[in-house]
């Protein structure tokens, strides 16, 4: 064909197919668009918000609509903020601002003592104050493995039953589950304080509720405080605020062995304030004995306590006979 053989023209038709090829490809090479380009480009995760602050919204937002006597703010900032429940005395005789720290894992309008205190002394002459404890969640530690005996492995030899069970026991930490408090979901567990620095952080968060009480109204300041959070504000009042309060409610103060530093049975002996420590008859988480005797030994004047009779642990249903002893207690201190 055209005056050439076959031979040749299988050679040009090669020759034309290898020139062609490499370009296409080149061509198709740099038409094509770098496939990192088509990706979208990385979103900024949105702040994660802790558990408490979680629950507190749905706290500030149901008594939005249910409790117009209740202020709701939120004292601190960013992921430092709190819930502060402020309530005004309306009985015309205001004479003293009562800062009230509710127990581990509650919220200032926990129903039962909280919630009665933040609103009835509000009404015999306290403004109060209720704010937002941080959650303290200490890691539980794991027993240690125990070591298997000669006779354990001859129990399990011969089908022991009780030998049997002992292995869910013995299997090495890494194996055990973790210990999860419970409640709360964990969407929030990395932006959760840690057990150590509650103290601290709840050292911050009264300083900033007192100063927002004196802004409200500069009269002395009482702060009752229940379970871990008597504990905890007892040592704190030894010298970071001391100056800032007039007198200290704890109400069965809870032992915390986790802290070190902290003892609900001496701590507030060092105290040169007026306490009331308030304790129930029945399964006290600490014993109040012991304080009232380590007061007496070292001749705390201003140390005061109340059994309540018949009460036990949150003292369901003696809320208003904790109510009467804490005005009574305050009205003789601080009432003109």
């Amino acid at each position: 064909m055209f005056g050439l053989k076959a031979p040749t023209l299988s050679i040009l038709v090669c020759s034309l197919a290898a020139l062609w090829y490499p370009e296409s490809a080149s061509l198709a090479q740099t038409e094509a668009p770098p496939a990192a380009q088509s990706q979208p480009a990385d979103q900024p995760k949105a702040a994660v918000e802790r558990n408490e602050t979680l629950r507190n919204e749905s706290v500030a937002a149901l008594l939005a609509s249910t409790d117009s006597a209740t202020e709701s703010q939120w004292l601190g900032s960013g992921k430092d903020r709190f819930l502060a429940l402020y309530r005004a005395d309306h009985s015309g005789e205001t004479f003293a601002n009562a800062l009230i720290l509710h127990d581990n894992l509650q919220n200032p309008d926990w129903p039962g003592v909280v919630r009665t205190l933040r609103q009835q002394l509000a009404a015999k002459g306290w403004n109060t104050l209720s704010i937002a404890v941080p959650d303290y969640r200490p890691i539980q530690k794991i027993p240690p493995r125990t070591a298997t005996t000669d006779a354990d492995a001859e129990g399990k030899a011969m089908g022991n039953d009780a030998a049997e069970l002992d292995t869910e026991a013995t299997e090495p930490p890494d194996m055990m589950p973790s210990y999860e408090p419970p409640g709360d979901s964990k969407a929030g567990s990395d932006a959760e304080i840690k057990a150590e620095d509650v103290p601290q952080k709840l050292d911050s968060r009264v300083r900033s509720a007192t100063q927002y009480l004196a802004g409200k109204s500069p009269l002395p300041l009482v702060i009752i405080a229940l379970g871990s959070s008597a504990t905890l504000v007892t040592k704190q009042a030894q010298t970071l605020f001391l100056q800032d309060i007039s007198g200290l409610v704890i109400i069965d103060p809870a032992p915390l062995p986790e802290l070190k530093g902290f003892d609900e049975s001496k701590d507030m002996t060092d105290l040169r304030i007026p306490v009331l420590d308030i304790a129930p008859e029945f399964y006290a988480r600490s014993n109040p004995a012991t304080r009232k005797q380590n007061a007496t030994r070292l001749q705390h004047q201003g140390y005061q306590q109340r059994v309540i009779p018949g009460s036990s642990q949150d003292f369901t249903g003696y809320e208003r006979v904790l109510l009467k002893a804490i005005r009574g207690w305050g009205e003789t201190l601080f009432k003109p």
